[in-house]
């Protein structure tokens, strides 16, 4: 689930295909930082590495063997 909003007046809320592999985590990220990220990748999939809600996100194309293309995405504090 893709979740944005800053108050009540704009919120969305978008169900999106993924496959999950790990405990259940909650993290924030500026969404423009998001979105640019995910518009460069040359692919019809984005592969987006977690390992806590504090630490940075890399983002790549479907492969993870060698991709033409990283992301580094820092997460944001969330309420």
């Amino acid at each position: 689930m893709l979740e944005a909003g800053a108050s009540e007046e704009a919120q969305a809320v978008e169900i999106l295909e993924a496959a999950f592999e790990g405990e259940d985590l909650q993290i924030a990220f500026n969404p423009q930082y998001l979105l640019d990220g995910v518009q460069a990748i040359d692919s019809d999939t984005a592969r987006i590495s977690f390992t806590s809600p504090t630490k940075p996100a890399v983002i790549t194309g479907k492969t993870e063997r060698e991709p033409d293309y990283r992301y580094v995405l820092m997460p944001i504090r969330s309420a």
